[in-house]
Protein backbone atom coordinates (compact mmCIF):
# COMPACT_ATOMS: atom_id res chain seq x y z
CA UNK A 1 0.00 0.00 0.00
CA UNK A 2 1.19 3.51 -0.84
CA UNK A 3 -0.08 6.89 0.36
CA UNK A 4 -0.51 8.54 -3.05
CA UNK A 5 0.82 8.55 -6.61
CA UNK A 6 1.62 11.66 -8.62
CA UNK A 7 2.57 11.47 -12.28
CA UNK A 8 4.60 14.51 -13.32
CA UNK A 9 4.89 15.96 -16.80
CA UNK A 10 8.05 13.93 -17.56
CA UNK A 11 9.12 16.46 -20.21
CA UNK A 12 6.10 15.36 -22.28
CA UNK A 13 7.33 11.76 -22.53
CA UNK A 14 4.64 9.10 -22.19
CA UNK A 15 4.54 7.02 -19.00
CA UNK A 16 2.99 3.76 -17.83
CA UNK A 17 2.20 1.91 -14.62
CA UNK A 18 1.76 -1.86 -14.90
CA UNK A 19 0.32 -4.06 -12.14
CA UNK A 20 0.22 -7.81 -12.84
CA UNK A 21 -1.38 -10.45 -10.64
CA UNK A 22 -1.64 -8.23 -7.57
CA UNK A 23 -3.54 -5.29 -6.06
CA UNK A 24 -1.93 -1.88 -5.69
CA UNK A 25 -3.82 0.04 -3.01
CA UNK A 26 -3.34 3.80 -2.93
CA UNK A 27 -4.62 5.24 0.34
CA UNK A 28 -5.04 8.71 -1.13
CA UNK A 29 -5.22 10.11 -4.63
CA UNK A 30 -3.64 9.29 -7.96
CA UNK A 31 -2.93 12.51 -9.82
CA UNK A 32 -1.65 13.41 -13.26
CA UNK A 33 0.06 16.81 -13.70
CA UNK A 34 -0.24 18.91 -16.82
CA UNK A 35 2.41 19.54 -19.40
CA UNK A 36 2.63 23.30 -20.00
CA UNK A 37 3.89 23.64 -23.60
CA UNK A 38 6.77 25.97 -24.29
CA UNK A 39 8.06 28.78 -26.49
CA UNK A 40 10.76 27.91 -29.06
CA UNK A 41 12.27 31.27 -29.99
CA UNK A 42 9.01 33.11 -30.77
CA UNK A 43 6.95 30.07 -31.72
CA UNK A 44 4.49 28.43 -29.30
CA UNK A 45 4.88 24.63 -29.12
CA UNK A 46 1.91 22.59 -27.91
CA UNK A 47 2.59 19.20 -26.31
CA UNK A 48 0.80 15.94 -25.54
CA UNK A 49 1.36 13.25 -22.93
CA UNK A 50 -0.30 9.89 -22.27
CA UNK A 51 0.00 7.89 -19.05
CA UNK A 52 -1.23 4.31 -19.39
CA UNK A 53 -2.42 2.04 -16.57
CA UNK A 54 -1.94 -1.57 -17.67
CA UNK A 55 -1.67 -5.16 -16.47
CA UNK A 56 -3.71 -8.08 -15.16
CA UNK A 57 -3.98 -6.73 -11.63
CA UNK A 58 -6.03 -4.15 -9.73
CA UNK A 59 -5.45 -0.54 -8.73
CA UNK A 60 -7.54 0.98 -5.92
CA UNK A 61 -7.38 4.67 -5.02
CA UNK A 62 -9.44 7.37 -3.34
CA UNK A 63 -9.73 10.00 -6.10
CA UNK A 64 -8.22 10.11 -9.58
CA UNK A 65 -7.22 13.65 -10.58
CA UNK A 66 -6.32 14.60 -14.15
CA UNK A 67 -4.94 18.11 -14.40
CA UNK A 68 -3.44 20.42 -11.80
CA UNK A 69 -3.16 24.23 -11.61
CA UNK A 70 -0.28 24.53 -14.10
CA UNK A 71 -1.05 27.29 -16.60
CA UNK A 72 -0.44 26.61 -20.29
CA UNK A 73 2.38 28.49 -21.93
CA UNK A 74 0.96 31.37 -23.94
CA UNK A 75 -0.75 30.35 -27.21
CA UNK A 76 -0.40 26.58 -26.53
CA UNK A 77 -2.97 23.79 -26.37
CA UNK A 78 -1.60 20.84 -24.41
CA UNK A 79 -3.25 17.43 -24.11
CA UNK A 80 -2.65 15.43 -20.92
CA UNK A 81 -4.29 12.01 -21.15
CA UNK A 82 -4.72 9.02 -18.84
CA UNK A 83 -5.53 5.72 -20.58
CA UNK A 84 -6.93 3.08 -18.21
CA UNK A 85 -6.36 -0.42 -19.56
CA UNK A 86 -5.68 -2.33 -16.34
CA UNK A 87 -7.90 -5.31 -15.54
CA UNK A 88 -9.61 -3.48 -12.65
CA UNK A 89 -9.45 0.17 -11.63
CA UNK A 90 -11.47 1.03 -8.51
CA UNK A 91 -11.93 4.68 -7.57
CA UNK A 92 -13.55 4.99 -4.14
CA UNK A 93 -14.13 8.71 -4.58
CA UNK A 94 -14.26 10.86 -7.72
CA UNK A 95 -12.60 11.12 -11.11
CA UNK A 96 -11.85 14.84 -11.37
CA UNK A 97 -10.91 16.53 -14.65
CA UNK A 98 -9.63 20.10 -14.38
CA UNK A 99 -8.94 22.28 -17.44
CA UNK A 100 -6.56 25.18 -16.98
CA UNK A 101 -6.17 28.41 -18.96
CA UNK A 102 -4.11 31.55 -18.42
CA UNK A 103 -6.74 34.27 -18.90
CA UNK A 104 -5.22 35.12 -22.31
CA UNK A 105 -7.81 36.25 -24.83
CA UNK A 106 -5.45 37.33 -27.62
CA UNK A 107 -5.87 35.35 -30.84
CA UNK A 108 -2.47 34.51 -32.35
CA UNK A 109 -2.19 32.24 -35.36
CA UNK A 110 -5.63 30.89 -34.52
CA UNK A 111 -4.67 29.66 -31.05
CA UNK A 112 -6.13 30.06 -27.63
CA UNK A 113 -4.67 28.55 -24.48
CA UNK A 114 -5.63 25.37 -22.64
CA UNK A 115 -4.13 22.60 -20.59
CA UNK A 116 -6.59 19.89 -21.62
CA UNK A 117 -7.36 16.86 -19.40
CA UNK A 118 -8.59 13.56 -20.82
CA UNK A 119 -9.51 10.33 -19.02
CA UNK A 120 -9.83 7.56 -21.60
CA UNK A 121 -11.23 4.23 -20.36
CA UNK A 122 -9.84 1.88 -22.99
CA UNK A 123 -10.07 -1.68 -21.66
CA UNK A 124 -11.44 -3.95 -18.94
CA UNK A 125 -13.23 -2.73 -15.79
CA UNK A 126 -13.77 0.55 -13.98
CA UNK A 127 -15.63 0.84 -10.67
CA UNK A 128 -16.33 4.48 -9.85
CA UNK A 129 -17.99 4.82 -6.44
CA UNK A 130 -18.16 8.61 -6.54
CA UNK A 131 -18.73 11.00 -9.42
CA UNK A 132 -17.20 12.23 -12.65
CA UNK A 133 -16.39 15.85 -11.80
CA UNK A 134 -15.42 18.52 -14.33
CA UNK A 135 -13.87 21.88 -13.40
CA UNK A 136 -11.95 24.70 -15.08
CA UNK A 137 -9.89 27.70 -14.04
CA UNK A 138 -8.52 30.83 -15.74
CA UNK A 139 -10.74 30.67 -18.84
CA UNK A 140 -9.26 27.82 -20.90
CA UNK A 141 -10.15 27.70 -24.59
CA UNK A 142 -9.08 25.31 -27.34
CA UNK A 143 -10.69 27.21 -30.23
CA UNK A 144 -9.14 26.24 -33.58
CA UNK A 145 -6.65 23.93 -31.86
CA UNK A 146 -7.92 20.55 -33.10
CA UNK A 147 -9.00 19.60 -29.57
CA UNK A 148 -12.69 19.17 -28.81
CA UNK A 149 -13.74 21.59 -26.10
CA UNK A 150 -11.58 21.91 -22.98
CA UNK A 151 -11.65 18.37 -21.54
CA UNK A 152 -12.96 14.85 -22.06
CA UNK A 153 -14.02 11.66 -20.29
CA UNK A 154 -14.38 8.90 -22.88
CA UNK A 155 -14.79 5.13 -23.07
CA UNK A 156 -15.58 2.33 -25.54
CA UNK A 157 -13.21 3.80 -28.11
CA UNK A 158 -11.67 0.70 -29.72
CA UNK A 159 -12.03 -3.07 -30.17
CA UNK A 160 -11.61 -3.83 -26.44
CA UNK A 161 -14.50 -4.70 -24.12
CA UNK A 162 -15.14 -2.25 -21.28
CA UNK A 163 -17.45 -2.13 -18.27
CA UNK A 164 -18.07 0.97 -16.15
CA UNK A 165 -19.85 0.32 -12.84
CA UNK A 166 -21.60 3.35 -11.32
CA UNK A 167 -23.10 2.70 -7.84
CA UNK A 168 -23.40 6.38 -6.83
CA UNK A 169 -26.89 7.87 -6.67
CA UNK A 170 -25.72 10.72 -8.96
CA UNK A 171 -22.58 9.47 -10.72
CA UNK A 172 -22.06 12.64 -12.79
CA UNK A 173 -21.62 16.00 -11.06
CA UNK A 174 -23.96 18.32 -12.95
CA UNK A 175 -24.00 20.69 -14.58
CA UNK A 176 -21.04 19.39 -16.60
CA UNK A 177 -18.55 22.23 -16.94
CA UNK A 178 -19.06 24.12 -20.19
CA UNK A 179 -16.66 22.85 -22.87
CA UNK A 180 -16.30 19.35 -21.38
CA UNK A 181 -17.69 16.15 -22.89
CA UNK A 182 -18.50 12.90 -21.12
CA UNK A 183 -18.81 10.11 -23.71
CA UNK A 184 -19.87 6.70 -22.43
CA UNK A 185 -19.49 5.33 -25.92
CA UNK A 186 -16.85 6.49 -28.36
CA UNK A 187 -18.21 4.22 -31.08
CA UNK A 188 -15.58 1.50 -30.73
CA UNK A 189 -16.13 -1.97 -32.20
CA UNK A 190 -15.77 -3.66 -28.80
CA UNK A 191 -18.57 -4.09 -26.28
CA UNK A 192 -18.90 -1.10 -23.97
CA UNK A 193 -21.22 -1.57 -20.98
CA UNK A 194 -22.34 1.03 -18.45
CA UNK A 195 -23.87 -0.40 -15.27
CA UNK A 196 -25.99 1.74 -12.92
CA UNK A 197 -26.37 -0.36 -9.75
CA UNK A 198 -27.05 1.84 -6.73
CA UNK A 199 -28.19 -0.33 -3.83
CA UNK A 200 -30.86 1.87 -2.22
CA UNK A 201 -32.86 5.04 -2.60
CA UNK A 202 -33.06 6.58 -6.08
CA UNK A 203 -30.41 6.71 -8.80
CA UNK A 204 -30.24 9.13 -11.74
CA UNK A 205 -29.73 7.77 -15.26
CA UNK A 206 -28.34 10.37 -17.67
CA UNK A 207 -29.63 11.08 -21.18
CA UNK A 208 -29.19 13.62 -23.98
CA UNK A 209 -30.88 16.28 -21.88
CA UNK A 210 -27.67 16.38 -19.83
CA UNK A 211 -25.62 19.10 -21.55
CA UNK A 212 -22.10 17.78 -22.13
CA UNK A 213 -23.08 14.11 -22.34
CA UNK A 214 -21.62 13.50 -25.77
CA UNK A 215 -22.56 11.53 -28.86
CA UNK A 216 -26.01 10.81 -30.25
CA UNK A 217 -25.84 7.27 -28.88
CA UNK A 218 -25.65 7.70 -25.11
CA UNK A 219 -24.62 4.09 -24.44
CA UNK A 220 -23.42 0.97 -26.27
CA UNK A 221 -24.82 -1.52 -23.75
CA UNK A 222 -26.75 -0.23 -20.73
CA UNK A 223 -27.61 -2.20 -17.58
CA UNK A 224 -29.86 -0.84 -14.83
CA UNK A 225 -29.76 -3.05 -11.74
CA UNK A 226 -29.51 -2.88 -7.97
CA UNK A 227 -32.34 -2.28 -5.52
CA UNK A 228 -32.58 1.48 -6.04
CA UNK A 229 -35.34 3.03 -8.09
CA UNK A 230 -34.04 4.56 -11.32
CA UNK A 231 -35.13 7.99 -12.52
CA UNK A 232 -34.26 8.33 -16.19
CA UNK A 233 -33.82 11.94 -17.25
CA UNK A 234 -35.70 13.48 -20.17
CA UNK A 235 -34.73 13.81 -23.79
CA UNK A 236 -33.45 10.69 -25.55
CA UNK A 237 -32.01 7.53 -24.03
CA UNK A 238 -30.29 5.93 -27.02
CA UNK A 239 -28.65 2.51 -26.67
CA UNK A 240 -26.67 1.13 -29.60
CA UNK A 241 -26.84 -2.52 -28.53
CA UNK A 242 -28.56 -4.19 -25.53
CA UNK A 243 -30.60 -2.78 -22.65
CA UNK A 244 -30.87 -4.91 -19.49
CA UNK A 245 -33.20 -3.77 -16.70
CA UNK A 246 -33.67 -5.45 -13.32
CA UNK A 247 -33.88 -4.62 -9.61
CA UNK A 248 -35.68 -1.46 -8.50
CA UNK A 249 -38.51 0.23 -10.37
CA UNK A 250 -37.53 2.28 -13.43
CA UNK A 251 -39.28 5.59 -13.95
CA UNK A 252 -39.61 6.80 -17.53
CA UNK A 253 -42.81 8.75 -16.94
CA UNK A 254 -41.62 11.68 -14.80
CA UNK A 255 -39.46 13.00 -17.66
CA UNK A 256 -41.23 11.22 -20.56
CA UNK A 257 -37.98 9.79 -21.87
CA UNK A 258 -37.79 8.65 -25.50
CA UNK A 259 -35.99 5.28 -25.53
CA UNK A 260 -34.32 3.65 -28.54
CA UNK A 261 -32.72 0.20 -28.18
CA UNK A 262 -30.50 -0.95 -31.05
CA UNK A 263 -30.64 -4.68 -30.24
CA UNK A 264 -32.47 -6.58 -27.44
CA UNK A 265 -34.20 -5.38 -24.28
CA UNK A 266 -34.26 -7.87 -21.39
CA UNK A 267 -36.43 -6.78 -18.46
CA UNK A 268 -37.32 -8.17 -15.04
CA UNK A 269 -38.10 -4.85 -13.33
CA UNK A 270 -41.22 -2.69 -13.04
CA UNK A 271 -41.10 -0.13 -15.87
CA UNK A 272 -43.42 2.87 -15.99
CA UNK A 273 -43.65 4.65 -19.35
CA UNK A 274 -44.85 8.20 -19.94
CA UNK A 275 -45.63 9.78 -23.29
CA UNK A 276 -42.11 9.15 -24.59
CA UNK A 277 -41.97 6.42 -27.23
CA UNK A 278 -39.97 3.19 -26.73
CA UNK A 279 -38.50 1.49 -29.81
CA UNK A 280 -36.75 -1.90 -29.72
CA UNK A 281 -34.95 -2.97 -32.89
CA UNK A 282 -34.79 -6.68 -32.02
CA UNK A 283 -36.42 -8.69 -29.20
CA UNK A 284 -38.07 -7.76 -25.90
CA UNK A 285 -37.65 -10.51 -23.31
CA UNK A 286 -39.88 -9.54 -20.39
CA UNK A 287 -40.37 -11.24 -17.03
CA UNK A 288 -41.17 -8.01 -15.22
CA UNK A 289 -44.01 -5.51 -15.39
CA UNK A 290 -44.51 -2.93 -18.14
CA UNK A 291 -46.84 -0.11 -17.12
CA UNK A 292 -47.35 1.47 -20.51
CA UNK A 293 -48.14 5.15 -20.90
CA UNK A 294 -49.50 7.15 -23.81
CA UNK A 295 -46.25 6.76 -25.77
CA UNK A 296 -45.89 3.91 -28.23
CA UNK A 297 -43.95 0.68 -27.67
CA UNK A 298 -42.55 -0.67 -30.95
CA UNK A 299 -40.84 -4.09 -31.08
CA UNK A 300 -39.34 -5.04 -34.43
CA UNK A 301 -38.40 -8.53 -33.23
CA UNK A 302 -40.18 -10.94 -30.89
CA UNK A 303 -41.90 -10.41 -27.54
CA UNK A 304 -41.40 -13.23 -25.03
Amino acid sequence: KVASIEFGNNDANDMSLTVNGATLTVGGNISQDFIPGYINFIFPISQSLTTTLAGTGTIICQNFLVGDTTHPTIFTNNLTKVSSQINQLTVNGNIVLNAEGDNNYIIFLGYFDVNYPEFSFDNNNLLLKGQIVTTSDNNPSSALSGLSGIGLFTSDNNSNNTTIELPNANPIATPIESGFSINFTGGGSGSGTVLYNNASGTQTVYTTITSGLGNNNNYDNLTLSGASAKTVLGGALTITSDWNTSGGAINLNSNNTVVTVGDDWTNSAVITQGFGNISVTDDLINSGTLNLGTGSLTIAGNYT
